[in-house]
């Protein structure tokens, strides 16, 4: 994945979102609205673009929050937290 990478969330909360609108979603376009996941999709394509990455290296947003929720059960999170985390209704869905 990304070099760094864990270090994006605090950056972009510390000298981003100040800059923009006052406004309930934590990552927010220009206008102050919640990102869509496809403009997210597409960003993270044209930085992977830009990298160079092989096919055989690219991975989506999904793969990421599939990652971060590996991460948390691994460190001991437990199985109903991650769910309650990743906001899905059935068990089923986060053993998936």
């Amino acid at each position: 994945m990304l070099d760094g990478l864990e270090r994006i969330p605090g950056r972009y909360l510390s000298d981003v979102r100040p800059l923009l609108p006052d406004t309930a979603p934590l990552f927010c376009d220009v206008r102050g609205q919640a990102l869509k996941p496809e403009t997210v999709r597409d960003r993270l394509v044209r930085l992977l673009d830009l990298e160079g990455r092989p096919d055989s290296d690219r991975f989506t947003p999904h793969d990421l929050r599939r990652a971060c929720a590996t991460h948390h059960y691994e460190q001991d999170m437990d199985l109903v937290t991650v769910q309650q985390l990743l906001g899905h209704t059935h068990i089923a869905a986060t053993m998936a």
